[in-house]
Parts: structure tokens; sequence; C-alpha cells
């Protein structure tokens, strides 16, 4: 009878060192996943060379609005493509505009800072696109970002999502 207990108790600690052993491989294998990622997101963000999807926007008066996948902002060395729609308040609107934020612009000005967690500030001034004062992108390690989007003639707006490559 003893026999048939020492051995179930071995069986017990043998399930339970075998479950220990693949939470800690799992573990690992989360860790060189992220580490993978923050050195794919840091190449990206410090080539200036990714594409912002935009998952939901928060306009300055009114909550927060999930979007439809589509909504992008491509950054590369010389040119920047915004498709981005916009919620808010114009103080002024030209005429036979669609009401987004959209502009292909070749003419810009940009600057990468580390933050002190975990990240990167873009700041992003186009020169040619006269109604855009400055888009500001803060990425994260794990590749989740947020965009400021600051114009002359709107109410500031500010999207969250995550980059790419393009």
């Amino acid at each position: 009878m003893a026999t048939i207990i020492d051995y179930s108790r071995k069986a017990i600690l043998l399930i339970l060192l075998s479950a220990s052993f693949s939470m800690l491989s799992a573990q690992n294998s989360k860790k060189a996943k992220d580490s993978i990622k923050a050195e794919t997101t840091k190449s990206q963000v410090e080539a200036k060379r990714f594409v912002f999807q935009a998952q939901s926007a928060s306009p300055m008066r009114g909550g927060r609005r999930n979007l439809t996948p589509g909504y992008t902002l491509l950054v590369s060395n010389d040119t920047l493509v915004s498709d981005l729609p916009y919620f808010g308040r114009a103080y002024s609107a030209g005429y036979g505009t669609d009401g987004g934020i959209k502009f292909t612009s070749t003419k810009f000005e940009s600057s990468v800072k580390s933050r002190k967690k975990e990240g990167w500030d873009l700041n992003i001034k186009p020169t040619d696109i006269t109604n855009i004062e400055v888009l500001i992108i803060t990425v994260h390690e794990s590749g989740t970002a947020s965009l400021q989007v600051k114009t002359r003639d709107r109410q500031p707006i500010s999207f969250d999502g995550y980059i790419e490559e393009p």
C-alpha cells in the first residue's frame, strides 16, 4: 500500500515539475519575441520608415471613436502621406474639402528623440502643407503608437494605433 502512495506522489511531483518547465520556456520565448519587436520598432523609427495604422480617434470634444481599418499615415525619409479622418471643430474650412486630414508632403522637417521610458517621440513639421502645424508621433517598443495632429484651422485631434512596415 505504501508503494502506491509513493508512486502517486512521484507522479504528481513529475507533473508539477514538467508544468513549471513549460511555463519558464513560454516566458523566455515571450521575452525573446518582445526583444525582437523592440529592435524592429527601433530600426523603423530611427530610419523614419513606417506606416502608422490608426485604430481610434480622440477629438478635443466628444469621446473616443473606434475606426475601421485603413486610416494611415505613411512616414518615409522623403514623403509623408496622410489618409486620416477628422472629428471636431474647424475654425475655417477650405472650399471642396472632404473633411479629413488627407495630404501628401515631400518637404518637411523631422526629429526623433528617445523617451525616458521605452520609446521615441517623432516630431514632423510639413513645410509645404500650410494648415498642418506639427505631427507628434509617440512610439513604444511594443509597436503601439499615438499620433497628435495640430493644425492652424481646426482643433487638435489624437489617434491611437500601431506602426508596421510600409
